[in-house]
């Protein structure tokens, strides 16, 4: 198994508009960046959650209530998780 030689986590948050829409969402965005200097390449994970759905928007539906939503520990737990377990996406074999 590979391991990231440096990892980060980011996390902002943005105001937008779908389809040029008037009213504006807010977004949380997520983000883990793995850096594998062995393949010469960065491995971005991102999530993004909608903090809060304008009731004008062409976004805004009803959310069950008994829907649990993802948290910032939800997101790192699964950064944490990850494995990659075949070197060859990167176009070598695992032996490498």
């Amino acid at each position: 198994m590979e391991q990231a030689e440096t990892a980060w986590y980011v996390m902002g948050e943005q105001h937008i508009a779908k389809f040029n829409e008037g009213v504006k969402n807010t977004v949380q965005l997520h983000m883990g960046l793995f850096r594998l200097h062995r393949f010469s390449t960065d491995i971005l994970v991102t999530f993004n959650d909608p903090i809060n759905i304008d009731i004008a928007s062409s976004s805004h539906h009803a959310v069950p209530t008994s829907v649990t939503r993802w948290n910032t520990e939800d997101f790192k737990a699964a950064l944490t998780s990850l494995k990659l377990l075949d070197t060859g996406i990167f176009g070598l074999s695992i032996d490498d």
